[in-house]
């Protein structure tokens, strides 16, 4: 019955061609790669192929390749188990740098057979991981901070203080901002000042003849009021605020955990009344929050329509946007938004143009920006020069299926360079050079026996400089060197 109407859908030719482009539109920013090109274990697992990543595993004639960061998070977290001890044994020495070099990252696992493992076989020591040490002392007053807001700890005020501002941001956490708006309005216990927000401790003070400067009568609160109102994005205190005089300067002081909650927060509002709120806040008669914060987290968070809406307001402004879009593309790589490449080609910016893209200064994936790698690669006058660059990013980010699309856009007429060599050292992924090593016609215009074999020893120098036990036990393996007969090359 189910063959029957298969048949019947796709013997239409609207219905299939309809079906056809709407599977491939729910890929498109999924990367879908070939069979052959598929070595990356955290790939396959994130993207769903655990069977496939299993098969891989299995077939000992396949280089497979996993990030440690992989290995420790996707891979350690899946139920699998016994996938993640096979991966660590076999990338033992990878995997033994990792748990040293990010030691009080391994608490976060959440795989109590992993953390067995690893603690039995004495890879990590139970009991010793600190990562939550800071919050061990809990004090009276990191609980009344913690009512206040999350991430509202360690700040220089007493309890009596902090009960007086609970009083009136409960209003605002429970009633809402026009409420809290209008409680404060109504109170003469608070005095709004350019740089300060005063708060008069007793209601019980002649305020119109009080010294600020007293503290023992007067606390000085806009730092802690503010950090308050941008963790519960209160967009309309925070007007309210400046239309009373006050110029905020606690942003400027907040801690990086807190900027990116608010901007998280900021890049999820939907609402027009909001978005006005954040255009004004943004606006250089009131710069409370940042153009560059607000257009970084709309690519961070993948939200196209708060994207543009912001990019086309800013430019209105200034008609140049402040923030380096390189930048940008970076905020959108590393946040693995890639239907946000779309968005910035769109506003007329080629990734391929920009340095950071041949020399970045942050992990970069080319596998998904391929069309961006192929368009640097023809537009450059020095192709040999072009793609040794290129070749080298692909390789310090062990990016195989990037690594083996420069080659096979381009055959290296001579030795590669001395920089991408040490960093073919380093590799991590065996396929990247299992695959220059079984290709060599591909990668290398002249692959005679004499040039390879002055590549291996190239190569097999630097491991010796770099310690890269793994790549030196398979070169052996593979015979591409012989202890007996190692050269000393120049």
């Amino acid at each position: 019955m189910k063959s029957e109407f298969y048949q019947q859908v796709f013997h239409n030719l609207f219905l299939s061609t309809k079906i056809f482009h709407q599977v491939r539109e729910i890929q498109r920013d999924r990367n879908g790669l070939r069979y052959d090109d598929i070595v990356d274990v955290g790939w396959m697992i994130s993207y769903g192929h655990v069977g496939l990543a299993k098969e891989k595993i299995n077939n000992r004639d396949i280089q497979v390749f996993v990030d440690m960061e992989d290995l420790f998070g996707v891979v350690a977290d899946s139920d699998d188990t016994e996938m993640f001890i096979s991966l660590f044994e076999r990338f033992r020495v990878y995997a033994n740098q990792y748990l040293f070099d990010n030691y009080v990252s391994i608490g976060k696992i959440k795989n109590t057979k992993v953390i067995a493992y690893l603690v039995e076989n004495k890879y990590w020591v139970d009991g010793q991981d600190n990562t939550h040490d800071e919050h061990k002392q809990e004090t009276e007053k990191d609980k009344k901070l913690q009512q206040l807001c999350n991430g509202f700890n360690g700040l220089d005020i007493s309890v009596e203080e902090l009960d007086i501002l609970l009083d009136f941001w409960n209003t605002r956490l429970e009633h809402g901002e026009e409420a809290f708006i209008e409680r404060w309005t109504s109170s003469n216990r608070f005095i709004i000042e350019a740089q300060e927000i005063h708060c008069i401790k007793s209601a019980n003070v002649d305020v119109a003849n009080i010294n600020l400067s007293d503290r023992s009568l007067v606390m000085e609160i806009s730092f802690i009021i503010g950090i308050a109102a941008f963790t519960t994005l209160s967009l309309k205190v925070l007007d309210f605020f400046c239309t009373q005089g006050y110029e905020p300067t606690f942003l400027n002081e907040t801690s990086q955990v807190r900027y990116n909650d608010l901007y998280i927060q900021i890049a999820a509002l939907t609402d027009q009344e909001h978005r006005d709120l954040v255009a004004r806040l943004s606006s250089p008669e009131l710069p409370v929050l940042e153009e560059n914060g607000i257009l970084s987290f709309c690519c961070i968070e993948g939200n196209v329509n708060n994207f543009n809406y912001y990019y086309s307001l800013f430019q209105s402004r200034a008609q140049v946007i402040s923030i380096p879009i390189s930048y940008l593309f970076q905020c959108v790589m590393q946040s693995r938004q890639f239907h946000m490449l779309k968005v910035l080609y769109s506003l007329g910016y080629n990734y391929y143009d920009i340095p950071d893209f041949t020399h970045p200064t942050y992990p970069l994936k080319y596998m998904y920006v391929l069309d961006q790698v192929e368009r640097a690669m023809a537009t450059s006058m020095i192709k040999e020069h072009i793609s040794n660059d290129l070749l080298k990013v692909a390789i310090k980010s062990n990016d195989y299926v990037a690594a083996k699309f420069i080659f096979n856009r381009y055959t290296f007429k001579s030795h590669l360079s001395i920089e991408v060599m040490k960093e073919l050292s380093l590799c991590q992924n065996l396929a990247i050079v299992d695959y220059i090593l079984k290709h060599k016609s591909t990668c290398f215009a002249n692959p005679s026996t004499e040039f390879i074999n002055t590549f291996t020893q190239l190569l097999f120098k630097y491991i010796r400089i770099k310690l890269n036990d793994p790549l030196k036990e398979y070169l052996m393996k593979e015979k591409y060197i012989d202890n007996n007969k190692i050269i000393n090359v120049q």
